[in-house]
């Protein structure tokens, strides 16, 4: 979904609320605008339920916008701040864009890479392959029949790992279990999540949800996550009668310690604690995100320098060994003494 184009439209939204536009009005205008599909037939239909008398709190629960943009928007209209509470959505939302952005750069380059040396290594293998079967008149090109298998081997290798490497992520990418733990494990990706889940608990706590109440919501929209058990856990605990951050998130797996230690050491304020959470998570992801993109230009073209030479020692071995045998040839022919009698004959006459 593109996160950018949403927040884009909550921003004109709130304008538009402001000037004193009402709510059906900037809805139909907001959707004649919208590129995105998904937003625009959601936009259109919250405001065709408006317009048939359905309350905004069973319209807008009906949409499928993000859990948290439906609580803090009815959070806005019973603050009658509904205003400033869309500007605040653009801006998360407008975060988790650019996040979102660098993590398909991530992902985006690696899969160029992939895909082009596949390619680039099966037309080697198909090209030497073919040379190789035009020596099949000639076995005496292999020393041995070993040879033939170790040749074999070396152009098919690079190919066949490349395209289990593909698969690999096509099946990370389809399936959202393995999708799920990659995140977990993937540098970026994890602090990446993070932040975003810092920043959601930022936001509902700013707005009055209790820390309760904001566990419950993200942990309903973390169920699928590799943060939702942990996160569940923190509900049980609540439950139980704990009332400090430290307590609550004790015994959790997949929050970092920093992350429970800046969010506690903020005390009562403890919003302030997940923004200082957001913030220092935000930075880790982007550092190790362009860690990696910078690391990753000069070793993909030493990777591809490797692939490469691996698959053209074999042709060029047997170019060489044929070669040496045709120089063999030509010297033991003119050796030969019949070739040497013709030779003087033709000379003779």
């Amino acid at each position: 979904m593109n996160f950018e184009e949403f927040s884009f439209a909550n921003q004109q939204l709130a304008g538009m609320l402001r000037a004193g536009i009402p709510l059906e009005g900037a809805l139909a205008r907001i959707s004649s605008e919208l590129k995105e599909q998904k937003w625009r037939q959601e936009f259109q239909a919250l405001e065709a339920d408006l317009k048939q008398g359905i309350p905004l709190k069973d319209a807008i629960s009906r949409r499928g916008f993000p859990e948290l943009y439906r609580h803090l928007f009815l959070v806005g209209i019973k603050g009658n701040d509904l205003p400033a509470v869309l500007v605040l959505l653009a801006d998360h939302f407008r975060q988790k864009s650019l996040i979102e952005i660098r993590l398909k750069g991530l992902m985006f380059y690696p899969a160029i890479f992939l895909v082009s040396a596949f390619l680039l290594s099966l037309f080697m293998a198909l090209f030497h392959f073919r040379f190789f079967q035009s020596l099949n008149s000639s076995p005496e090109m292999f020393a041995h029949g070993s040879n033939q298998v170790v040749t074999l081997l070396a152009l098919w290798t690079p190919p066949l790992i490349l395209g289990c490497l593909i698969l690999g992520l096509l099946l990370i990418w389809f399936l959202p279990p393995l999708r799920n733990r990659w995140r977990s494990r993937m540098p970026g990706w994890r602090e990446a999540h993070l932040t975003q889940t810092a920043a959601s608990f930022e936001l509902l706590l700013s707005r009055g949800c209790s820390l309760g109440d904001a566990t419950k919501l993200l942990a309903g929209a973390e169920n699928q996550s590799w943060l939702g058990r942990d996160l569940q856990q923190w509900q049980q605990a609540m439950s139980g009668g704990a009332a400090k951050f430290l307590t609550v998130a004790a015994g959790s797996r997949s929050f970092p310690g920093l992350f429970i230690y800046l969010v506690s050491a903020a005390g009562e304020n403890i919003a302030a604690g997940f923004s200082q959470a957001a913030e220092v998570y935000r930075a880790r992801a982007n550092y190790r995100i362009n860690l990696f993109l910078w690391a990753f230009l000069p070793v993909s073209v030493l990777v591809l320098g490797v692939l490469i030479v691996s698959q053209a020692i074999p042709f060029l071995s047997i170019m060489i060994r044929s070669m040496d045998q045709l120089g063999d040839m030509g010297g033991a022919s003119s050796r030969d003494p019949r070739r040497l009698q013709e030779w003087d004959a033709d000379r003779g006459s």
